[in-house]
């Protein structure tokens, strides 16, 4: 069960990376694209999407700046940070596209983004069941 939610975060991450670089390159070309691939003619991103990442964006902070002052210093995965982002950007962004009225379709990003962290989740969590329990046979 490990190795195939392992292997599904990783295809996760690689496609959320590599669409990333890709969206940041071509910005530099004059091009706007936001998630999934739609080209912007006018070079605009709709507004709630960019209140949604915004937001999450400031929340994650917060986030970490808590656990910081609370719980001193502390190493995080950054597949860690990518899992609580986009968790908070899936909460964050059903509110505010509710509050925008968006179509119905919009969702199914919020959707995606909430399976992605849900993997994330799963796959960081099985890791450590997985380690613990193949390293402690001799207690």
């Amino acid at each position: 069960m490990y190795r195939m939610l392992h292997t599904l975060m990783n295809l996760v991450v690689a496609f959320i990376a590599m669409w990333a670089v890709g969206v940041s390159i071509l910005t530099f070309f004059g091009m706007t694209v936001y998630f999934p691939f739609t080209i912007s003619d006018e070079g605009t991103i709709p507004y709630h999407r960019l209140q949604t990442i915004r937001i999450a964006v400031f929340i994650t902070m917060a986030y970490f700046t808590t656990l910081h002052l609370f719980r001193g210093s502390k190493e995080y995965f950054p597949i860690q940070f990518l899992e609580i982002y986009l968790k908070v950007l899936t909460l964050v962004g059903m509110v505010i596209f509710y509050q925008a009225k968006v179509e119905k379709s919009e969702f199914f990003i919020l959707l995606f983004f909430g399976i992605s962290s849900i993997i994330l989740h799963l796959a960081r969590r099985s890791k450590h069941k997985y380690f613990s329990k193949k390293h402690n046979h001799f207690m």
